[in-house]
């Protein structure tokens, strides 16, 4: 059951519709995270993660025209953009950390293989705090944490509804489909079907 907070539900409605429209417009920041654990490592470069999430050439030699950032721009006729946060430097332990074009690689003191996601998420959350701030959202609007194979399960991405933070398994985090889809899960969106959550086919929410 909703907490309605003293609303009714129409009303609830409206403040919902409401909070989607004002995160769904503007210019928005975003930094992937390429993790690294002390058994395995996002199996991309910087550089290609840059790519494919922001659409950054840069040294790959190789263009990439759908990807988060085009996507959505595309999508809202240019209300709504993705950009890469363009530089912040934090501190780990003597060491500097930089964020640079919207990427960041962040080490943990955890192991992967086999092990579930969520304590892996649960480190990169932890050390990013640590290294950055604890507000996050201070930092960037969005975060995009793109763990390394070998996690437990058969997961691909997930993200939270009306939150900042999305979760990919190794290659999913290079998938516009699945970027952007996760990404509005973080804006408020569900999943979109007639029938059956999925069963649409139409737009990046459904089974994309």
């Amino acid at each position: 059951e909703r907490n309605l907070e003293g609303r009714n539900e129409e009303q609830q409605r409206n403040v919902d519709q409401l909070r989607r429209h004002l995160v769904s417009v503007g210019d928005k920041s975003v930094v992937a995270v390429r993790v690294q654990t002390t058994d395995a490592v996002y199996g991309f470069s910087e550089a290609v993660l840059r790519r494919e999430v922001f659409g950054i050439r840069g040294d790959t030699g190789q263009d990439d025209t759908l990807n988060l950032s085009s996507g959505y721009e595309q999508c809202s006729f240019g209300a709504l953009t993705f950009t890469p946060l363009a530089s912040e430097t934090g501190n780990d332990g003597g060491d500097e950390v930089s964020i640079v074009d919207g990427v960041v690689t962040i080490s943990v003191d955890v192991a992967s293989n086999g092990i579930s996601d969520s304590i892996v998420r649960n480190a990169v959350t932890d050390k990013i705090k640590a290294v950055f701030g604890s507000n996050m959202q201070a930092v960037a609007d969005y975060w995009m944490y793109c763990l390394p194979p070998g996690t437990s399960g058969s997961w691909i991405a997930y993200a939270y509804i009306n939150s900042y933070i999305s979760v990919y398994n190794n290659q999913w985090c290079n998938y516009p489909s699945g970027q952007m889809h996760e990404i509005g899960h973080n804006l408020g969106y569900a999943h979109s079907g007639e029938s059956q959550t999925y069963d649409d086919q139409s737009g990046m929410m459904g089974y994309s």
